[in-house]
């Protein structure tokens, strides 16, 4: 057996010995946080998950260099900027003048982040 289908099969047999109560317990969910983040990487830009998808997604294309994967990259891009947009809306609901003050002083994506800034001064 190689030593890495050994380790895995092994951390699968240890985990059955967890007790169920530890394996189910409830955890926090960001859905449900009642604190606006507007500090570490969402200082910088407001959406770092979905920019990180859309990166990949174009390090995917560059990568295959097909015309069926520009198109669906295209497409899978413009579905996750639709589900920023959409959660943009539901963060405004939830935060109200906050969540306002925090869309004006951090972009959205890596456009007009920070980190393509140089700072002046």
């Amino acid at each position: 057996m190689d030593p890495v289908d050994f380790q895995c099969s092994r951390n699968l047999v240890s985990w059955r010995r967890i007790p169920k109560e530890r394996r189910s317990a409830k955890r926090r969910s960001i859905v449900h946080t009642k604190v606006l983040v507007d500090s570490g990487i969402y200082s910088v830009v407001r959406h770092p998950q979905y920019l990180g998808f859309i990166l990949f997604v174009l390090a995917l294309v560059l990568m295959s260099q097909h015309w069926l994967s520009v198109i669906s990259g295209m497409l899978g891009s413009a579905l996750f900027y639709k589900d920023i947009l959409r959660e943009e809306q539901m963060s405004v609901m939830k935060f109200g003048d906050d969540y306002k003050r925090y869309m004006k002083m951090v972009p959205r994506g890596r456009k007009q982040s920070k980190l393509c800034t140089p700072e002046r001064g």
